[in-house]
């Protein structure tokens, strides 16, 4: 079902339930921040079946190596005749440290669906804002149950890296870009829970 006019209310509640479902099941989320441009000139239908096959694909090497995985989407257009896509793809910690090899995977599926060579496509969200370069990831680690070590610090950098991750998959609430999308044309996804 797309969300209405409380689209950006969607989304930030959509991150933070995946997120939360994630961090029940593993003790460690990586977040990944990516986004999905098309080439210059492409050929859009104004519809979203590259990004249903992107995401299937991806969702299925994933599946393959046994990384369990949670995802939000958004579809934003401003200014050029075609759409670009927002992601926030969360995954199983223990299993996946870097995310270097997901992007990778992401940029040769995309390349494939849009006949354009790998590279600049998919942008890996390390941005400098302010001076301050921003990674495109966030590791989440669940305190431990133990009590060794400071449980308050164990408490401590476990949300201030929820809150990181959040933060991260902010941008993709912004309202900018939305509701240019044809009828009936989807803005914006999200995994099953």
């Amino acid at each position: 079902m797309k969300p209405h006019c409380d689209g950006i209310e969607w989304v930030c509640r959509s991150i933070r339930e995946r997120l939360d479902g994630m961090l029940e099941r593993h003790n460690k989320v990586l977040v990944i921040r990516f986004d999905v441009r098309f080439p210059s000139g492409y050929a859009h239908d104004g519809k979203n079946a590259e990004l249903s096959i992107f995401i299937r694909r991806l969702g299925e090497i994933l599946l393959y190596w046994g990384i369990d995985s949670q995802y939000v989407w958004v579809r934003e257009q401003v200014s050029s005749g075609v759409p670009h896509y927002h992601f926030v793809l969360m995954v199983d910690g223990s299993k996946v440290q870097n995310p270097r090899g997901i992007l990778n995977d992401a940029e040769r599926i995309w390349s494939a669906l849009t006949g354009v060579a790998p590279g600049g496509l998919i942008d890996h969200c390390r941005h400098v804002y302010s001076g301050t370069q921003t990674p495109g990831h966030v590791m989440v680690r669940r305190p431990p149950k133990a009590t060794t070590g400071d449980p308050e610090a164990h408490w401590r950098e476990y949300e201030r890296s929820r809150s990181d991750a959040l933060a991260l998959g902010s941008y993709l609430a912004k309202p900018q870009g939305k509701g240019m999308a044809p009828p009936r044309v989807r803005e914006f996804g999200a995994s099953l829970l």
